[in-house]
């Protein structure tokens, strides 16, 4: 039997926004999410509320985004 465990390590990273980047962007790169699917942007919503960010379309470069990191882990039992 396959059996799921997920585990948070570290709780969160830093991500610094570069020049171009938006909310979407980072988060289809980190979390391998489509932009087309809109899973993408949901994301995005989420991270700026995370954050702080009051309008996810603005976001500065040197900006530092913490991102939450979900290691999940399968074990055959």
């Amino acid at each position: 039997m396959l059996i799921e465990k997920s585990f948070l390590m570290p709780a969160s990273y830093v991500y610094v926004v570069k020049n171009g980047d938006t909310l979407t962007d980072i988060a289809a790169e980190t979390r391998g999410l489509d932009r087309e699917s809109g899973a993408a942007y949901k994301e995005a919503l989420r991270m700026a509320k995370e954050n702080g960010i009051e309008d996810p379309n603005v976001i500065q470069p040197g900006q530092m985004l913490h991102i939450d990191r979900k290691l999940t882990i399968f074990e055959n039992y």
